[in-house]
C-alpha cells in the first residue's frame, strides 16, 4: 500500500467528490467503473477517500458529455 501525506483540505469523500463534479454520489459510484478515475487512496467503512489533487486532475480532462455516448 502506498503512503500519502495528505493535509485535511486535500481529503475528499463520495460526498465531495461528488459535488466537486456536479454529479450525484451515486454517479461517482459508476464513475469508479472508468479505468481513468482516480483510485481511493483509501476505503473506509462509510466511505472512499479521494487525493484532491487526482480528483481535481480528472475533473480538467473529463468531459460527462462524452461518457453518455
Amino acid at each position: 500500500m502506498e503512503h500519502y501525506t495528505l493535509k485535511p483540505e486535500e481529503i475528499l469523500g463520495t460526498s465531495e467528490v461528488a459535488k466537486a463534479l456536479g454529479v450525484s454520489k451515486q454517479r461517482i459510484h459508476a464513475l469508479r467503473k472508468n479505468k481513468k478515475f482516480p483510485k481511493p487512496v483509501l476505503v473506509l467503512a462509510a466511505t472512499p477517500i479521494w487525493d484532491a489533487r487526482e480528483i481535481n486532475a480528472f475533473l480538467r480532462d473529463w468531459r460527462p458529455w462524452k461518457q453518455a455516448q
